[in-house]
This record gives C-alpha cells, sequence and structure tokens, in this order.
C-alpha cells in the first residue's frame, strides 16, 4: 500500500513567500544604501543590486541636473564598459547628457512620466526604432522605464535592462514602482542638496566679493602714494579674483609703465616682476594693456591663444618668461576715470583654476573703476602738491650768509598734508648791519594759514627792515598792521637780532636779542657743548590784541655758540606735552653739538621728527662764527635753561622794554 500527496502547491507557496522576503530584504538593503548617497552617479549601482532580485544585469537612471535643468543618464558599470569597448566611447563620469526628445524610452518616460515595459527587444524596437542599435551594443532584450516622481515633480526616469526576454508579472511590477520610489525620494534629497550647496557657494562668492571690494576701497582710501596703493591693491586681488596679476599705468606722455605685480606663489614673484619689466618695454598695441588703456574697455581671454601672443610680444625670451608663469585664462580690465582710461589690471589663472567667471569678470571690472578713480585722484594730489611746494619754497627764501655767523634753515611738512602751511622762517641783513632772524606758525594747516603767513612774513620783513627797530617794536608795529588791515589771523612769532659792536667784536661778544608773541623760547648751544633753554613767559600772541606791551630779552652769546629756532611741531606731538619735548631736544642737540650746522639740524629733525607726524615743522639754525677770541667762562647767556642746571653766573644786559 502507498499513499500519494501533491505538495507541488506548498512548494510553489514556499518560493513564494522566500521570493518575497529575499524581495523586501533587498528593498530595505536598498533603501539604507540610498540614504547614505551624496551623489546622483551612486544611485545606478545601488539600485541593482536590488533589481538584480528580478535577474536585471543594468540599470539606467536619467536625472534633471537643477542648475541647468538638462537630463543627465547615469549607467553602471556593466554598459559603461561594454559601450567602451563595442563602441569605443569613452562615457563622461558626471553622466551623459541626453537630448530631451522622444527617440529612446529614458527621456521618453522622463519627459512625459509614464511607464514603459518591454518583455523583448522586438516590442522596444517597434515604439523606438532606434533601440534597435541599443539592443545591439548592449545585448538588452527586455526593458522596463519608470518616471522618477515625487509630489507631482517629474525628475527623470528610471530604467532596468535584461539581456533576456522577461515577462512582467505584478509583482516584479511592484518591485520595480517601489525600487523607483526609494530612488525618486533619494535623487529629490540629492537635487535639494545640490541647490542648497551651490546656494551656500554663491552666497561665500559673493561675499568673497564684496569682501574684496571692501578691502579694494580700503586700501585705495588709506593713502594717496600712488605707488603704496596699486601694490596693496595687487595683494588684494592675487589670489581672491586671480592666481597673478600685473598693473601698468599711463604716465603723463600716454606711454604705460609697470607699477605692481603679485602672484599667489611667493617662489614666482620676482620672475613675475621680470616678465612685467620686459613685456612692457616689447610688448606690440595689439597687446593686452595698450588696447585695455586705448578703448577703455575689458578683454576676457578664456584660454590663452598663442598666436596672439606672439603678435603681442614679439620677443622670443619674454615670451618664454610668459610660459614659465603658465598662464590658461585671463581678463583685463582698465583703470578708468572720469571718461579717462589710466591703464590696465591683468588678472590671469593657471589650468587648474580655469576661466574666470561672469561674476569674476564683472568684480574685476568694478575693481579696475575704483582703482582709476583713486589713481586720479592721486595724481591730482601730487599735482597739487608740488605746486604748493613750489609756492611755500618760494615764500620761504634762501637766508643770507654774514661775515660772522652761519645760518641754516630746514622746513618739513606734515606725514599726510598738501606740503603748505603756517609755519614760516626768515633771515635778513638790516642797513646798520644786524642780522634779523624770524620764526613764526600761523594758526591752521591749510592754504589759508599759508596766504596769512606770506602776509606776515611780508609785513615783517617790510617793518623790521625799513625801521630797524628792535624787535618788541617789530612785533607790535606788525599786530597793529594784522589788526589794521583785517588779516583776521592769529599767529605765534619770535623776532631776533644779532648785534655786534665794535668793541664786542674785539670781545668776541654777540648779543641775542628777542621778543616772542607766544612762541616757543629759542635753545642755546654753548661752545662746550652744554644746551640751556632761553626760557621766559613769551608775550600775547599776535592777532588778539594789538595794544599787548612786548619786552625785549637779551643774552650775550661767546663766539662759536649755536642758536636754535623752531616751531612747536618738532617738541609737540599728541603723546607728549612741550616740555618733554623740549627736554629730548635739549639732549638731542648735547649729543650731537660737535656736527656741522647743516648736519646738526638735520640729525634733530631725524631723531624728533616723526615720520607720521601730523604737523609741519620750520627750523632755523644760527652758529657764530669761533674767529674771535673766546669770552670769559663767566660770559655765559644770562637766562637759566629749563630743567637744566644753572651755567656760571653770566654779566647781563638789561633788556629794553617797548
Amino acid at each position: 500500500m502507498g499513499t500519494v500527496v501533491d505538495v507541488t502547491e506548498a512548494h510553489e507557496q514556499a518560493d513564494r513567500e522566500l521570493d518575497a522576503v529575499r524581495r523586501a530584504a533587498a528593498i530595505a538593503e536598498v533603501a539604507a544604501e540610498l540614504a547614505g548617497a551624496t551623489r546622483v552617479t551612486q544611485l545606478a549601482e545601488i539600485a541593482l543590486r536590488a533589481a538584480a532580485v528580478l535577474g536585471a544585469e543594468s540599470i539606467g537612471l536619467a536625472v534633471f541636473d537643477p542648475r541647468d535643468d538638462r537630463l543627465y543618464l547615469h549607467l553602471t558599470r556593466r554598459i559603461v564598459d561594454t559601450v567602451a569597448s563595442t563602441a569605443d566611447v569613452q562615457l563622461p563620469a558626471g553622466g551623459v547628457e541626453t537630448p530631451l526628445d522622444d527617440e529612446l524610452p529614458t527621456q521618453w518616460v522622463a519627459r512625459h512620466g509614464e511607464p514603459l515595459l518591454f518583455p523583448d527587444a522586438a516590442a522596444a524596437e517597434a515604439r523606438f526604432p532606434r533601440m534597435a542599435r541599443v539592443n545591439e551594443v548592449l545585448g538588452s532584450r527586455a526593458l522596463a522605464a519608470l518616471p522618477l516622481r515625487v509630489e507631482g515633480r517629474l525628475l527623470g526616469s528610471f530604467v532596468v535592462v535584461w539581456t533576456t526576454e522577461r515577462a512582467f508579472p505584478d509583482r516584479d511590477v511592484e518591485l520595480l514602482e517601489g525600487l523607483t520610489a526609494q530612488i525618486a525620494l533619494t535623487a529629490s534629497r540629492l537635487r535639494a542638496d545640490t541647490v542648497r550647496a551651490d546656494a551656500v557657494a554663491a552666497m561665500a562668492e559673493a561675499t568673497a566679493r564684496l569682501q574684496l571690494l571692501a578691502d579694494t576701497g580700503r586700501v585705495l582710501s588709506g593713502t594717496l602714494d600712488v605707488s603704496l596703493q596699486v601694490g596693496q591693491l595687487a595683494d588684494v586681488v592675487v589670489p581672491t579674483l586671480a592666481d597673478w596679476c600685473w598693473l601698468v599705468v599711463t604716465d603723463e606722455q600716454g606711454r604705460l609703465h609697470e607699477v605692481a605685480s603679485a602672484h599667489r606663489d611667493p617662489a614666482l614673484r620676482a620672475e613675475l616682476e621680470l616678465y612685467v619689466h620686459s613685456m612692457v618695454a616689447v610688448m606690440t598695441d595689439e597687446a593686452a594693456a595698450p588696447l585695455v588703456t586705448r578703448t577703455g574697455r575689458p578683454l576676457v581671454l578664456p584660454r590663452m591663444d598663442p598666436a596672439r601672443v606672439e603678435r603681442s610680444i614679439p620677443e622670443p625670451a619674454t615670451r618664454e618668461l610668459l610660459g614659465r608663469l603658465a598662464p590658461d585664462s585671463g581678463v583685463i580690465v582698465p583703470l578708468v576715470a572720469r571718461g579717462q582710461s589710466l591703464g590696465a589690471l591683468g588678472l590671469f589663472n593657471g589650468a587648474e583654476r580655469g576661466p574666470h567667471t561672469p561674476a569674476e569678470v564683472e568684480t574685476a571690472v568694478e575693481v579696475g573703476r575704483r582703482a582709476g578713480l583713486a589713481l586720479h585722484h592721486a595724481r591730482l594730489y601730487g599735482q597739487q602738491r608740488e605746486l604748493a611746494g613750489a609756492l611755500q619754497h618760494s615764500m620761504l627764501t634762501a637766508p643770507p650768509q654774514p661775515d660772522h655767523c652761519e645760518i641754516v634753515v630746514r622746513y618739513v611738512p606734515a606725514a599726510e598734508g598738501a606740503e603748505i602751511g603756517g609755519d614760516w622762517y626768515d633771515a635778513f641783513l638790516e642797513p646798520g648791519g644786524a642780522t634779523v632772524l624770524a620764526i613764526g606758525d600761523v594758526v591752521g594747516h591749510d592754504t589759508g594759514a599759508a596766504a596769512s603767513m606770506g602776509q606776515l612774513r611780508g609785513l615783517l620783513r617790510g617793518i623790521s627792515y625799513s625801521s630797524g627797530a628792535p624787535p618788541a617794536q617789530v612785533l607790535t608795529q606788525l599786530d597793529c598792521a594784522v589788526h589794521g588791515l583785517g588779516l583776521d589771523t592769529m599767529a605765534t612769532a619770535l623776532v631776533a637780532r644779532l648785534e655786534q659792536e665794535h668793541a664786542d667784536l674785539r670781545a668776541g661778544v654777540t648779543r641775542l636779542r628777542w621778543s616772542s608773541a607766544g612762541h616757543p623760547p629759542p635753545v642755546l648751544l654753548l661752545p662746550d657743548g652744554r644746551v640751556q633753554v632761553l626760557d621766559e613767559l613769551p608775550d600775547l600772541l599776535l592777532g588778539v590784541d594789538p595794544s599787548a606791551a612786548r619786552r625785549d630779552r637779551v643774552a650775550v652769546l661767546p663766539a662759536g655758540s649755536t642758536v636754535l629756532l623752531y616751531t612747536d611741531g618738532l617738541v609737540e606731538r599728541r603723546d607728549r606735552d612741550l616740555d618733554a619735548g623740549t627736554t629730548e631736544l635739549v639732549a638731542v642737540l648735547a649729543e650731537y653739538a660737535a656736527l656741522p650746522l647743516a648736519d646738526l639740524c638735520d640729525r634733530v629733525l631725524e631723531r624728533l621728527f616723526p615720520p607720521d607726524a601730523e604737523d609741519d615743522v620750520a627750523l632755523l639754525a644760527v652758529r657764530l662764527h669761533s674767529q674771535a677770541r673766546p669770552r670769559p667762562p663767566e660770559a655765559g647767556p644770562q637766562l637759566l635753561p629749563r630743567g637744566i642746571p644753572p651755567a656760571p653766573a653770566v654779566r647781563p644786559e638789561a633788556g629794553a622794554a617797548t
């Protein structure tokens, strides 16, 4: 006896359950991998691992790029290798751009959003004749193409390929649809990530460009020195806007001269300087620099054309220097101000960086505009400085050289001034033989102060020369003239006379008679190296009260003595008061007492007048010749110095009161 049991249905049920488990596991595994995907190019290989459950050999994934809305097809490695070996075509790693037509299932589904299932090659070729060539190359027989859709938006298409004919039962279609949904969600996430990353990058680039323009403005407004301006500008634009750059400007004759260059690689900066110097010397009118300067329009070079380079730079040695710098692309912008082109800025990139983007070109043009305007202002400022300096020095004439003394004068303008101001000096001989010394400082540091200075200096010289009056009387008459003529100015001034009589000549004695209208006191350097400040309270400055009383002071000077007159800019600064500055002046004079008078004045300015000084300085120094017989030691000046032990007793002469 025996029993026969038919278990076919049970086996089929078990196979279906096992297949469902495998499919669910494949979907879950793919979903986990898709969640970690960071690039669209990864999706095709991930999806193939799930489609392999259905026996699929290849996958194609077409996705619209959010940057340009073009359709790019991403293929699995098998298709890429098959195309490369069969058709000898290397497919790009970033996807194959696919035309938006209806010639193949991939783009048809991506455009229309309807799924296509072809169980055999004949069915596919009947609908899309161009599939015959595809089937021939790939050996494909069955194909499924499903749309990638998220919330009603078409993102592309998902294409599965089999090398055997295949029916599409409902459970296979369900698997493909589930897999397609997972891929669509991931593709949507990656598209959003791309858009977000592009937005962040665009914002960063915009911020960098704004910062570059801000730095450009800061550099160009920080100084009116043309060389310093363009040198700092070159360092600002490199490497933000280019790998290296040069900057050339025109001179008064319109000829171009190199003024600055910069390279992101410090090792190549010297070679770049050599190239730019040679380029300016040999370039033709077709070269970028003269062309842009002449036309006032930017020139964009997406690629360096060797033929153009040869026409622009005919000298082989200069072209060889350019070759070492390896420029691949560039943009040259004009330096334009008020409709006039003053030069050009050349920006160049190597092959790794690539051509300038439209936004970078726009930024470069704006940098050129700002640089041109700043250069224009700097040139106007330079012309004004030259004119002002010529005017100032025309009013500050050379001093006389009497037989009994040497006179040295110095005038130094403030660091950022217009080289013109209210500080002045004067020295001349009266008809009676006395030497008159004068120094003053008009309130203010502009052209108005300079004009007032010129008037005061001329009035003082005329009053003193014509009257021969003592210094106090000269200042009184000058103050009355200021008031009577309505000059509306205030100033400090000190007038001094070197007086010698025949008896004094035999004794080697010179009298210094002076009067001060609010001016810093004279400083005396004795022949033995001692320094004394001839310090008494000054009288009222000029321009306040013409009826104010003024007095003369008198000091007897031995032969070989030196007297220094100066304006307050020499000893007064924001970080110290007049007493501290005067003490430092005394120390410097003592240190360099043995130097010739001109060298002594230079050392004083070098030590006391900083490069960033905010006030100009006038200095007048007188040194008595030492041929006459020296006076005994007790013949020092009668006035005591400030902060210095008194000199031995002197024989004073009473000052004449006015």
